[in-house]
């Protein structure tokens, strides 16, 4: 599975949303799609707005087609348009878009929770080299779970080997039924969060 990748900005989550523009009818956000693979990457804009209360318009969220190596986003509302990284390969991947669109929108990943060691294990020997930023834990001035509980099923979440240099698990579950990495939709607590954030 592939793993998509927050870029740190200067803004931090809580602060993103002191300066995003409300509505009554959640944030609107721009849309530019100078290139579409099959659709895909619109379906991944329009898809969400059924479940959560804002919507896109033009020019806003770029994504331009682009082979730079790997799928990422900046976290949050960084200037006056925000790029999000799509290579071919990455489209493929409805999930994988959409867990880049939520870092757009201000999540970071659910693994990055100051409480995130109450509920898994990082196998810091099993990362690949350069890698272990990817799995930076925040705290919680910078990150809120909008007092929901920590989501195993979120589309936020990282796989148990992501980013492995050995095929070995890099992140192990403290609860041995859980499982985590999903990439088909919002789970019901990214939805929660998502309302939560937007005032929808």
């Amino acid at each position: 599975m592939f793993q998509g990748r927050a870029r740190s900005g200067r803004r931090s989550l809580l602060s993103t949303l002191r300066s995003l523009e409300s509505t009554s009818r959640g944030t609107s956000y721009y849309l530019s799609l100078p290139w579409d693979k099959n659709g895909l990457i619109d379906e991944n804009y329009r898809w969400p707005e059924g479940k959560v209360a804002y919507h896109f318009h033009s020019d806003y969220i770029y994504a331009p087609h682009s082979n730079f190596a790997g799928c990422f986003s900046m976290v949050g509302m960084q200037g006056c348009q925000q790029q999000i990284n799509y290579p071919d390969w990455c489209i493929e991947y409805l999930g994988t878009m959409m867990h880049e669109m939520l870092h757009a929108l201000g999540f970071y990943h659910e693994q990055s929770r100051y409480d995130r060691d109450d509920y898994v294990t990082i196998v810091w020997e099993n990362i690949a080299s350069g890698m272990g930023h990817n799995f930076k834990k925040y705290s919680s001035e910078v990150v809120t779970g909008f007092g929901e509980d920590y989501d195993y099923s979120s589309v936020m979440h990282y796989g148990p080997y992501a980013f492995t240099t050995n095929g070995m698990k890099t992140i192990v579950t403290k609860d041995p039924n859980a499982q985590i990495g999903q990439r088909e939709d919002l789970s019901e607590v990214d939805v929660k969060k998502l309302m939560k954030m937007y005032n929808c």
